[in-house]
């Protein structure tokens, strides 16, 4: 069964997933946002369909550098929340914080700002994948 790390955002939701086994994380997609959060929610499902079953969602919580939450974390739960009850798969949340960044530094040597943004939400969501499954 798969686990599979999510970086929420306003405009585009990162995916990554995990192997089968659960041994190896790969940065899946990006999901550009559009409309209603359940929308969002039904697409995402939809396009990890294929690689059912999954036993798990890991959703980055974007916590500010204090530690409190903020407006986003209070959306990424809301997301967490929604998505649970539609696909009926258990959520966790997990500290993001600086993910993105990390992704971001990660890429710019090899990319142009505008190849970036394709692939830095995947990224991030495997740094957030990564993380936990490390923790466990």
């Amino acid at each position: 069964m798969r686990i599979v790390g999510l970086d929420y955002g306003r405009a585009r939701i990162g995916i990554a997933k995990t192997d089968a086994l659960r041994i190896i994380v790969e940065p899946f997609c990006t999901l550009k946002r559009e409309g209603a959060l359940e929308h969002a929610i039904q697409a995402l499902l939809k396009i990890l369909a294929p690689y059912k079953p999954i036993e798990l969602f890991v959703v980055g919580l974007p916590l500010l550098l204090n530690g409190q939450e903020g407006d986003m974390a209070k959306e990424a739960r809301a997301f967490g929340g929604q998505l649970q009850l539609l696909s009926g798969i258990p959520v966790v949340y997990w500290d993001e914080r600086l993910t993105s960044a990390q992704a971001e530094k990660a890429l710019k040597p090899y990319m142009k700002r505008k190849q970036r943004a394709q692939h830095e939400d995947a990224l991030a969501a495997s740094y957030i994948l990564e993380n936990y499954l490390q923790s466990i």
